[in-house]
């Protein structure tokens, strides 16, 4: 404010000034110059008091204006605040006491849209558990059709080596008997003398 003022006087003495420089010129002017500079030394001295009037009310009265005008915005503000402040209040009152029918249907939608959302990421994992096992199950068909495959290579096995231990023992009791022959035919085809005397010996 106080550099205001000292502009608001600055600008009176300048004018001032300017004025008395232009009586100054105007005084050493003719006699009807004179008569004129009277009517216009009053003319001007009319314009500096406005001028005066103006300079001084001006600055000071702008800025209260402005100031004015602030308070005035900043009441709107405040009150429009209050207003919506009170109007959330309300309705939040009326959310804590139920009284509020949006209220019961915003918590239907929520509950749905869980409800929704839940199913889906259940019926996902129930998917996904489905291919694991599925392909679990390809995997057990396959080693247990592997498990019988080898099974039954063992079980042939066991036939052939039963059948092999079978023909050996057959073929044992083939050559046995062989051997027992021979050697009854070569018994009989051996002569024993006795009571002879060899010529060597003899």
């Amino acid at each position: 404010m106080a550099s205001v003022e000292q502009t608001v006087s600055q600008l009176d003495s300048l004018e001032i000034e300017d004025v008395n420089k232009k009586r100054k010129a105007a005084g050493a002017s003719s006699v009807s110059e004179a008569d004129t500079s009277v009517v216009v030394g009053e003319t001007e001295h009319k314009t500096l008091r406005q001028l005066k009037n103006k300079s001084k009310i001006n600055p000071v009265n702008e800025v209260k204006k402005i100031i004015e005008q602030s308070d005035t915005e900043v009441e709107d503000e405040s009150n429009w605040m209050r207003k919506e402040l009170a109007e959330i209040n309300n309705k939040l009152s009326n959310m804590l006491t139920k009284n509020d029918s949006g209220l019961k249907s915003m918590m239907r939608e929520l509950v749905n849209e869980m409800k929704d959302e839940l199913f889906k990421s259940v019926i996902h994992k129930i998917e996904t558990l489905e291919s694991s096992v599925f392909e679990k199950q390809q995997e057990d068909d396959k080693f247990a059709n592997e498990v019988k495959r080898l099974e039954e290579q063992l079980n042939n096995e066991k036939d052939e080596k039963q059948q092999y231990k079978m023909e050996m023992t057959k073929q044992q009791l083939t050559n046995e008997k062989k051997i027992n022959e021979l050697e009854q035919y070569s018994g009989r085809n051996n002569i024993r003398l006795s009571g002879c005397v060899d010529k060597e010996n003899g």
